[in-house]
């Protein structure tokens, strides 16, 4: 059976090898019990193995596990108090969302994966670390399995580590099809918006 710290870095490296992270950008967690285990700051993404996690209490001071904690910490740890069902956090940088945001183009409902999409939250770009960030992604949240965090990236969070990688998948992809819809200007048939909800994945 893998251990926590093994599980975190293998969903690390698919997204990372997805091009959904970047060396730099975009962080991961997962609650453990009482405990957090996150990405570190300041090394490859590309590069991480499971002794390069850290574990962190619900105060986010690190417990095991040496180096700096993700500059995400006081965002994963905000939404980790307020929604006790939230059991994993994806924060990507992927293009996509980053390009569609700052187009301000919707999500188009093209496949089944843009269903759970179509309303998808914008915040407002917010300096990363900071508390403002933390409070904000927090807030909009609610009720809420993903968010788009404008100029920034993306949030997606979920009961399980997997489908929490899942859910960043999926919202990308969606993207990606909106973005190319609008580049070749057409119009294209969407699913009906009557079935959205009940074809939501």
């Amino acid at each position: 059976m893998l251990q926590p710290e093994a599980i975190l870095a293998r969903a690390v490296s698919q997204l990372y090898h997805a091009g959904l992270i970047t060396p730099t950008g975009g962080n991961v967690s997962c609650r453990w019990e009482e405990n957090i285990l996150i990405t570190p700051s300041k090394k490859n993404k590309g590069d991480l193995s499971c002794d390069d996690m850290l574990w962190l209490d619900g105060k986010g001071r690190v417990l095991r596990g040496d180096g700096l904690p993700s500059i995400e910490t006081s965002m994963h740890l905000a939404i980790y108090r307020r929604y006790p069902g939230v059991q994993a956090l994806v924060h990507d940088h992927a293009a996509a969302g980053i390009l569609l945001g700052a187009l301000e183009l919707p999500i188009q409902v093209l496949c089944l994966e843009a269903c759970s999409f179509h309303d998808v939250p914008r915040l407002p770009f917010l300096p990363p670390g900071s508390p403002q960030l933390a409070e904000g992604t927090a807030e909009m949240l609610d009720g809420q399995g993903s968010i788009l965090l404008l100029n920034h990236g993306a949030l997606t969070a979920a009961g399980s580590l997997q489908e929490a990688v899942n859910r960043c998948f999926m919202l990308e992809r969606a993207a990606r099809l909106s973005l190319w819809s609008a580049m070749l200007s057409g119009s294209p048939r969407i699913i009906p918006a009557e079935l959205w909800d009940s074809l939501s994945l």
